[in-house]
């Protein structure tokens, strides 16, 4: 099973996921006309913890951490 997730910057994200150990494929090879950028994940062979970490991760990648600064 796959899952296609949409994204802002798919170079971003995937050098994100793979500084936390995941290699997904990026989106373009199977984006359809038109369609925006996004991520391709492979979830069919992950064990309920290994999709609990990916989970945090994916969330992580797509929310950068606050910059520190206040308003």
């Amino acid at each position: 099973m796959n899952v296609w997730l949409p994204v802002q910057d798919e170079a971003g994200v995937l050098a994100a996921l793979l500084a936390r150990g995941w290699v997904v494929a990026p989106g373009s090879p199977y984006r359809l006309d038109g369609a925006g950028q996004g991520i391709r994940i492979t979830t069919a062979t992950l064990t309920d913890s290994e999709a609990a970490r990916l989970a945090g991760d994916v969330a992580a990648a797509l929310d950068p951490a606050p910059s520190g600064r206040s308003g």
